[in-house]
């Protein structure tokens, strides 16, 4: 068991910080928060005064067997070193304070993707290419409800988003291209955005030199010069934006640069939400995900500073982060490794 004690608690929803609140954790799980003192009987006790108390992170777009930015070179490894390249990723975002990132449908994970238009990695399909049929599109969204998930597409221009959001498809990765009319289908259709602005900066300052084909590379500066414009007409038009970033190899190092980016356009509440209770939407997780109550999972970061005035306190590699909790479990900070009782 572990107890926070006089801790200002982000609450992403309304974008303030809820002062001096006690919270206990239990298991895996965030037993209590309250105004008053609790009980600390058998428990650790954390003084988090000065701090601030948040949701772990949420990254709705990961590529963790991604060791490396040319796909080439990726597929040819052995299935063993592509998993244990794997390893030092998923350690660098649970340090950067990600608690949360997604698998395979057969593993038990929320989404299946379809690639609904052209890539920007991929060297042998232009942008402007349409991935799937409309019967193709309704079909997979019809097996994804069989199987009581959805589908998530990639998409960057208007025609690929606005014909995928109206087969059904429910989030869309990217989406750079956007515009009003098709922001407007989004909205009225009740879709969500997973932009990945970060992406984008990575591959066009780094990707040469770690090995992106030059066919990738001079695709990339299309979507590029959009991306930040795209978080405006998602906005303008009323369409809830996740947290993704879609870093590949030597990159995923700069994966909580997204937020310096976003909230350079969104503000930080609204770039704080995308990473919590937005994400918890799409992973259809609301109320376990992205929040501090009772019930919710106990994936928790204290944070030094407070990232509503200075989102830079998550910048880097979770240098700002005192204390990270996932599941109960202590991972960073005041004596880990603990599991909570």
């Amino acid at each position: 068991m572990i107890v926070f004690e006089h801790a200002d608690v982000l609450d992403a929803a309304t974008g303030t910080l809820i002062k001096d609140r006690f919270v206990r954790v239990e298991g895996t799980t965030i037993a209590a928060v309250s105004d008053k003192p609790l009980d600390t009987t058998g428990a650790r006790v954390i003084d988090a005064r000065g701090k601030v108390l948040m949701p772990g992170l949420i990254d709705c777009h990961v590529h963790v067997l991604a060791s490396m930015l040319n796909a080439g070179r990726l597929a040819k490894l052995p299935n063993v070193l592509t998993v244990l390249r794997a390893v030092p990723i998923l350690q660098g975002m649970l340090m950067r304070g990600f608690t949360t990132v997604r698998e395979e449908i057969q593993m038990g994970a929320t989404q299946i993707k379809i690639m609904a238009s052209g890539g920007v990695a991929s060297p042998t399909d232009p942008i402007h290419y349409l991935g799937f049929s409309e019967d193709e599109i309704r079909a997979a969204v019809e097996e994804a409800s069989n199987a009581d998930t959805y589908v998530l597409a990639h998409a960057y221009t208007p025609k690929a988003i606005s014909r995928a959001v109206r087969c059904g498809v429910r989030t869309i990765e990217h989406g750079n291209l956007i515009d009003a009319e098709s922001a407007k289908v989004m909205a009225d259709h009740g879709a969500i955005a997973v932009p990945t602005i970060v992406t984008y900066e990575a591959l066009a300052s780094e990707g040469a030199a770690l090995g992106l084909p030059p066919d990738s590379v001079a695709k990339i500066e299309n979507v590029r010069s959009a991306a930040l414009r795209s978080l405006e007409i998602f906005a303008a038009a009323g369409v809830r934006m996740a947290f993704g970033t879609d870093l590949l190899g030597e990159s995923h190092r700069l994966q909580s640069d997204e937020f310096k980016l976003r909230a350079g356009v969104l503000g930080a509440a609204e770039t704080l939400r995308a990473a919590t209770i937005h994400a918890a939407h799409v992973l259809r997780m609301d109320g376990r995900l992205g929040v501090i109550a009772p019930g919710a999972t106990a994936d928790l970061l204290l944070v030094d500073g407070n990232p509503l005035q200075d989102i830079s306190v998550l910048l880097g590699q979770g240098e700002g982060l005192a204390m990270i909790v996932q599941e109960g479990k202590v991972v960073k900070g005041a004596g880990a490794p603990l599991a909570a009782d």
